[in-house]
């Protein structure tokens, strides 16, 4: 029984090193920058400008990430009274996202022991990299522009840990919780 017990443990301090536990408490900072001078009582109405997603996907797949972040966004923006007008903007909304490898295991390589069962196998898969992306950072600025001057007159950068295959399997979920974070603090009080 002791070999079993050692073996859980093993197999859960690995899927842990790998990146593979759910950590509620995952790293997560947003940045926000407000123009002081700016009048947020004015805006209204806003519209898209251009987005910039970069990804490992292939392109039908970043098109629907595409739609989801706007999606979520609009979603967003109209709980906040904010109204879609891309004909009479007040503001124009875009935003700049996508994914590095985690510095912090990119770097590393994976030099683990076999487990299987009940028993421990001989060996290790040493040397291989660990930038496969079991782990990476993902990138979301959104910055809101006064439609007239053009000035920035808000943003917001928000960087979190993530497990991509978790977030390709919770898209949706994935994308509104970023979304929702990144926009938080939009219109600044």
């Amino acid at each position: 029984m002791r070999i079993k017990a050692v073996t859980l443990l093993a197999l859960c301090a690995c899927a842990f090193a790998c990146g593979l536990a759910a950590i509620p408490a995952a790293a997560q900072k947003v940045d926000v920058t407000v123009d002081p001078s700016a009048n947020f009582k004015k805006y209204k109405r806003y519209a898209w400008g251009k987005n910039s997603l970069v990804t490992r996907q292939t392109a039908d797949v970043e098109a629907k990430i595409e739609k989801k972040i706007e999606a979520a966004a609009d979603q967003q923006l109209a709980s906040k009274g904010f109204v879609l007008d891309p004909a009479h903007p007040d503001f124009v909304i875009h935003y700049d996202a996508g994914a590095i490898p985690d510095p912090d295991t990119a770097a590393a390589t994976w030099s683990q022991p076999i487990y299987g069962g009940d028993y421990v196998l001989s060996g290790t898969f040493s040397g291989v990299p660990m930038d496969v992306w079991l782990q990476a950072t993902a990138l979301v600025k959104f910055a809101v522009q006064d439609a007239s001057s053009k000035n920035v007159v808000w943003q917001s950068v928000l960087k979190k840990k993530a497990d991509p295959q978790k977030f390709m399997r919770d898209l949706d979920g994935e994308i509104n919780k970023l979304v929702a974070k990144s926009l938080q603090k939009f219109p600044p009080k």
